[in-house]
Formats: structure tokens, sequence, C-alpha cells
């Protein structure tokens, strides 16, 4: 049985008590996706996009009546902006794995009446993909406008365009990649390290969370997400900086799962498009949207030679794609609010060139 309810805070919760299956073999049992829409969908459901979120953030990319609060996209998501929601019906899933109201690690486990912790299973990005499918198909939107993603959240958008290329009439893919590197694997490797130096950690199976250790995990992956340039630029006192970092760090320990972000890190690590083909090409020949893929000069976390190594793979397999390199101070998190990366995205939509 699947069923959607709406939530008091305007988001709406997909359950299906049918058994998701995992690629490594695990089920989920109830399937849980939260998800928020904004916009007017058309008679002929020709104007939905679907916006993949990243790593940390969720669902709510925007205010809206029911949730007056700061959306992670506010200034990119709304009327009258680059993704305008006078136009476009608009949808966001909460990622499988995520904390914020998705089937997740602090979601309850039937199994043992408590939750999961550290027993939920492992999952894929292509989990991810199957589960907002699956969302979709229930919803009786299995025609894309567009999928756009960030960070994380592009790769969803890739995955998706690869799997089910027929429902999918455009990409954007904003400072991301096609499969993981090592950089960014050794990464999460130590900062899976730094969790566990944390006396509560237990294994994962916590009754008090790791907060001490999760939030010095945090301020190395703040640091990575701007560039030096513009950091020091930014606190001239000795001490700004530090209390950017601490005040931040502290504020993200304190709302996310800690095994949730295992999880979601270990997906991320395991990324890789052209797994599962024997043709590394095969995958970027299955994709049929129109694609623009967007880097930063000054991205740390995703460089833009990942988005070039993309854009390269796309086109050399016939595949109709545009490239944009913007200069940017703001290094990874640029996406979030900068112009001309709105712009593009805007003109994109509406068949511009960029």
């Amino acid at each position: 049985m699947n069923t959607v309810t709406e939530l008091d805070d305007g988001k709406f919760k997909y359950t299906s008590d049918t058994p998701f299956a995992c690629e490594h073999g695990s089920f989920i049992q109830p399937l849980e996706l939260v998800y928020e829409t904004y916009g007017e969908l058309t008679p002929a459901k020709d104007n939905v996009i679907l916006i993949h979120h990243a790593l940390s953030s969720g669902s709510h990319i925007a205010s809206h009546d029911k949730d007056p609060s700061k959306g992670w996209w506010e200034a990119i998501v709304g009327p009258g902006k680059s993704i305008d929601t006078d136009k476009y019906y608009v949808i966001c899933i909460n990622n499988l794995g995520s904390c914020f109201g998705s089937s997740s690690p602090i979601s309850h486990n039937p199994e043992t009446d408590k939750a999961y912790q550290q027993d939920f299973p492992s999952i894929t990005i292509n989990d991810m993909v199957n589960s907002q499918q699956q969302l979709l198909e229930h919803l009786g939107l299995n025609k894309l406008y567009a999928i756009v993603g960030n960070s994380m959240g592009a790769m969803l958008s890739l995955a998706y365009t690869i799997k089910f290329p027929t429902d999918v009439e455009r990409l954007i893919s904003v400072s991301s990649c096609y499969r993981a590197y090592p950089l960014s694997i050794a990464t999460h490797r130590v900062q899976k390290e730094i969790i566990r130096l944390d006396p509560n950690w237990n294994e994962g199976y916590y009754d008090e969370p790791p907060t001490k250790a999760f939030t010095t995990m945090r301020k190395f992956g703040l640091l990575s997400y701007r560039h030096p340039d513009e950091l020091n630029s930014r606190f001239r006192e000795k001490d700004d900086l530090t209390n950017y970092l601490n005040y931040n760090a502290e504020k993200f320990a304190n709302k996310f799962d800690v095994n949730a972000y295992i999880r979601l890190i270990d997906a991320m690590d395991e990324f890789d498009v052209c797994q599962g083909y024997q043709d590394s090409d095969e995958p970027f020949k299955r994709v049929s949207a129109q694609c623009l893929i967007v880097s930063v000069n000054s991205d740390l976390l995703f460089p833009p030679e990942q988005q070039q190594e993309l854009y390269a793979k796309l086109k050399a397999n016939g595949v109709d794609v545009s490239f944009l390199e913007h200069n940017s101070p703001y290094g990874h998190d640029a996406f979030y609010a900068d112009e001309t990366i709105a712009e593009a995205i805007r003109d994109f939509l509406l068949g511009k060139a960029v």
C-alpha cells in the first residue's frame, strides 16, 4: 500500500509498505520519503522540475506559507526567480538516508522497535534515485521538464538521467562529477576516523550522539566549501574565522544525525555511473536530455577538472551538452546564490544559449 500524507509544515510524506530493495541486497520497509512542492502543475503535467539537494540540506528549498523559514535555495527558486514557480512545478525530495524525514538511521526499525542507527542498510546513489522514481511514478509525474542538482545532488540528477533517459528532457548539473575521486574518498575516510574518536560513538549505537567529534569534523568540511582567498579577505580579525567555524559546525552537528552522514558519504564514495557497464561510454550514450554542466573555478571540493571530464564524456557520446565555467571567489558554495549561475539556469530552462 502506498500513501501520501500532508504534514503540518507543508511537507508531504510518501509511505510504501512494499519492501524497497537496495542494491546491496537489503530491504527497507516501510519506505518513507518526505518532499515539498512549489508552483502549480499544468493539466498536461509538462512543467515538472525535480531538484536534488546536496549532502547536508533537505527538501525545504524555499519559504512558503506553511513554513516561512528560509530555504537552502531561496535565491534561485520562487516566483519570478531563475527557477520560476509561477511557471514550473518544482519538487524536492529528501534523499533516502537523510535525516530530515525520509527513511534513515534515525527511523524506527520494526525488527528491534528502536531506531536503526548502524543497522540501517548501506545505500547507494542509485537506491536514492530508484526510491524517488517510485515516488514520482506514484504521483503520476513520469515526465520531467528538467532535473537540477548541485554537489551530491547532481550525482543523483546524472544517475537519474542515465537510468531513466526517456523521463528527462533537461539536466542541469552544478559543481559535481560522474564518479568519486580519490581525494574525496580519502577525505571522507578521515572524517569517519575523527567521528570514531568520540567516546560517545559506541560503534554507531550511541545514546548521546558523538557531537564533539562531529563538530570538529564539520569544521574541516566548512574550510573546503570556500576558497582560501575568500576566507582570508572576509575574516580580517584573527578569531573571526574560528568563531564562524565554531558557530556553523555546532549548528550542523546539533541538527544532523551522525549515522545518516556516514551512510550518505559512503554512497558518494561508491558513486560511479560507469559501474555495471562493460563499455564505459555506455552510460553517457543513454543520455537523451539536453545538458548543462556548471563549474566554479575556485571549487576545492569538486574542482573544475571533474566537470570538464563529465562534459567531455557527454560530448564525445553525442549528447547535446553545454559547459559553463564560472569565475567566483566563493568556492563550492557559489551555487547557493551566485547571480551568474542563476542566470545560466534561467536561460537554459528557457531554451536560450548559455
